[in-house]
């Protein structure tokens, strides 16, 4: 064999072993394959292969932080995760930017908004040797006082973040630091937080469920903070230039020595439509310690359902109920369900309702527009005053059937006082109108024996009625459907006893609305807590509809 074959025989061994390592190579080493592109999965423990591909290979929470980059979302499944090993108490969960966490999930979902959190929640527990108080079994600390042993010092830590790290959808608890923030910690770093629960956290300083340092500004939108304890700031301590935005924020039943819900030190958040405990509500009596009132803060018992054991959403009768701030609502509460009134609640939790449901407001002051909650009826009283108002909305229809281009929908109205005209919007859902002509829709009120029109302007999704000065039933109608709506809808209205009601003139309906804050009792919230509190004396909701319905029966003035 001459030099040159042998050389080139030699060569071609050579590329064909190179070859046969690098398809080794390739072969064997583990790769991360994600099956939706930017989603990374994530678990209390980790599934299958662990690469946070899928559901079925999620990989635990810190491996999906560290494995993640900008632009990724972290699907975090239902459970306790907890940052690191016992004993390991600077073991911490470091938001990163252009990263988004979500939490709420079952582990089977394809879409994020099939989330829901109230039943899957998403717990931080920074629990690392998993001894505390657990009671309930739910592994979350409802106040500072079920921190038992050695705790991580701070479980989420937001530093050198921006806007785009996200974190939206948890309950942060179990905290416990000697420094800053037992629940989290942000060190120039800006976070988002929505739809986020601060619970039992503990600090000996500054900030039990959050501290914020050397111009630390995160943005907090539906969050609610309690059971946090502190030596400044129960709920929240912010220094050096931190100025965080606060709106339909919930901070109340922490602790501190001084500041029990915030405590600020040459440092000014802006808070607009929130509840905190101490600082005064909105307006004269605003306490500017607290930071910059940006209009719509209450300072009132949440009146939560149960806090005791864990249970952060609001109970009928709650002043946060439709306080939210109406021009920055997210489209959804901490539970994914959207918001189907017209204005959110303050807080982590949009209060549920459902058909039958009733809102009773007293008080109303002459031109201001006041929200029924999800009955979806503005009501702005132009003229006279108002004693109690009552609107019931129905979804079912009287009769069992609709007529044909009628909303499915009925709004029952009742009213007391003295004489008063209002200009009242009756707003509805792309669901209700599917199949109308919504330029066509107008109101129609039950006279006691016919429906009569009485116009209305679309707008907004709302047909808006001036000079409304009598209560009955009401409804929307297409127009380009006929002219009114037909007699069998009539024939249900008469089987309901709704004709000798309200066919009343509305200064007639004074004893009868009161009769019907009598009947009215509440019965169970949607958590189906029986209800043991008082009933503000604003706002009073019946959602038990079998007693609702024997109720109104009874004073004979909604069915």
């Amino acid at each position: 064999m001459s030099t040159t074959t042998r050389s080139l025989t030699v060569g071609m061994a050579l590329l064909l072993s190179g070859l046969f390592l690098t398809t080794a190579v390739n072969l064997t080493t583990p790769r991360t394959v994600r099956a939706a592109p930017g989603v990374r999965y994530a678990a209390p423990t980790a599934q299958g292969s662990g690469d946070c591909s899928l559901w079925a290979n999620a990989c635990t929470l810190q491996t999906a932080l560290a494995q993640a980059i900008s632009g990724d979302e972290i699907w975090v499944k239902a459970g306790a995760h907890y940052p690191g090993a016992a004993g390991i108490l600077t073991a911490t969960f470091t938001l990163k930017n252009g990263v988004a966490l979500y939490g709420g999930f079952a582990g089977t979902e394809t879409l994020r908004n099939q989330r829901n959190w109230q039943t899957n929640k998403t717990i931080l527990s920074g629990d690392i040797d998993r001894n505390d108080v657990n009671n309930d079994g739910n592994y979350i600390a409802e106040t500072w006082n079920d921190i038992k042993g050695n705790n991580a010092y701070d479980v989420v830590t937001g530093s050198g973040t921006d806007a785009t790290a996200v974190l939206d959808g948890f309950v942060i608890t179990a905290g416990q630091t000697n420094y800053y923030g037992g629940g989290m910690y942000n060190e120039s770093g800006s976070p988002t937080l929505t739809h986020v629960t601060f619970s039992g956290n503990s600090t000996s300083y500054y900030g039990g469920g959050m501290g914020n340092y050397a111009n630390s500004s995160p943005t907090l939108t539906n969050v609610t903070f309690s059971g946090n304890s502190a030596g400044w700031g129960g709920g929240m301590y912010n220094y050096g230039n931190s100025s965080p935005t606060l709106t339909n924020v919930i901070i109340w039943g922490n602790t501190a020595p001084t500041g029990q819900s915030i405590y600020n030190e040459s440092s000014t958040p802006i808070i607009a439509y929130s509840d905190l405990q101490g600082c005064g509500g909105s307006g004269g009596g605003w306490d500017p310690a607290c930071g910059t009132d940006g209009n719509g803060n209450i300072d009132a018992d949440p009146r939560f359902v149960d806090a005791a054991n864990g249970n952060l959403r609001l109970d009928f009768g709650s002043p946060a109920i439709d306080a939210g701030d109406p021009a920055n609502c997210p489209a959804t509460d901490q539970r994914g369900f959207l918001r189907n009134d017209l204005r959110c609640d303050i807080g982590a939790y949009e209060l549920q309702y459902s058909d039958s449901h009733t809102v009773i407001k007293t008080g109303l002051t002459t031109g201001v527009p006041y929200s029924f909650g999800p009955t979806r009826l503005r009501l702005t009283i132009t003229s006279g005053n108002a004693g109690t108002i009552t609107v019931t909305k129905r979804f079912a229809a009287p009769g069992g059937v609709y007529n044909t281009g009628e909303i499915t929908a009925t709004w029952w109205i009742t009213a007391s006082g003295s004489p008063f005209a209002a200009t009242v919007a009756f707003c509805y859902t792309p669901d209700e109108i599917a199949g109308l002509s919504e330029t066509h829709l107008r109101a129609f009120r039950w006279n006691g024996s016919a429906w009569e029109a009485r116009g209305g302007v679309v707008d907004g999704g709302c047909v808006t009625v001036v000079g409304v000065t009598a209560f009955s039933a009401w409804t929307l109608f297409d127009t380009s459907k006929g002219s009114t709506p037909t007699a069998t809808r009539l024939v249900g209205m008469a089987a309901r006893g709704f004709a000798p009601v309200a066919a009343l003139p509305l200064a007639g309906l004074l004893a009868f609305g009161r009769a019907a804050a009598f009947f009215r009792r509440q019965r169970k919230s949607s958590g189906g807590t029986n209800q043991a509190k008082g009933v503000q004396p604003n706002l009073r909701y019946s959602t038990d509809n079998e007693n609702f319905n024997r109720e109104s029966r009874e004073s004979s003035l909604i069915f």
